[in-house]
């Protein structure tokens, strides 16, 4: 199963409704949370454009927005001066290959043009902070896609620096005596 086609906006949507439906039964407590500016509480009606979007990330990139180890009370919406989230995910490392999490996460967020952020949060977790930027201005409103983050990072690392990997003679000899 892909996690690319699953909605993960939408299940967020859903429970969010369902969350705010239980809670004007019960108050109290929740209402104490819902103005501190956190949680599911303090989630739109609908998501925004973006908002679906980097829950659609989240998704992806956690294995399921039904699944993630997320602290759903404690997302704070508008993170700074950019429609941004900061979502804290407990317990939970990311890779670059073995579970790939931190390679979609990365990759996920230049198509988007969303910045990603990696934050330690508490003693098991991290917060992760998508912020929406745009194509054009400075630094902090532009945000390179995968084909201009490439040409920056090809253009940033010399072709013959040590650091690209040298593939084995043997592999070399193999693939040339194939073709």
């Amino acid at each position: 199963m892909s996690y690319a086609l699953v909605d993960h906006a939408g299940w967020v949507e859903r429970n969010m409704a369902v969350v705010k439906s239980l809670d004007q039964r019960r108050q109290g407590a929740a209402a104490a949370r819902a103005s501190a500016g956190r949680g599911w509480r303090n989630g739109p009606e609908k998501l925004t454009a973006f908002q679906a979007k980097a829950f659609d990330i989240l998704g992806m990139v956690l294995g399921g927005i039904y699944n993630a180890r997320i602290d759903w009370d404690e997302i704070c919406w508008f993170h700074g001066s950019h429609e941004s989230i900061a979502v804290p995910v407990v317990s939970r490392g990311m890779s670059t290959f073995d579970t790939q999490s931190l390679t979609l996460f990365v990759l996920l967020c230049h198509a988007a043009r969303i910045r990603g952020e990696i934050c330690p949060h508490g003693p098991r977790g991290f917060l992760l902070i998508l912020s929406q930027r745009g194509d054009q201005g400075g630094t902090m409103d532009r945000h390179p896609d995968l084909t201009e983050m490439m040409a920056e990072f090809e253009a940033w690392l010399p072709a013959d620096h040590r650091v690209w990997y040298d593939q084995p003679a043997a592999t070399v000899a193999a693939t040339e005596a194939a073709e």
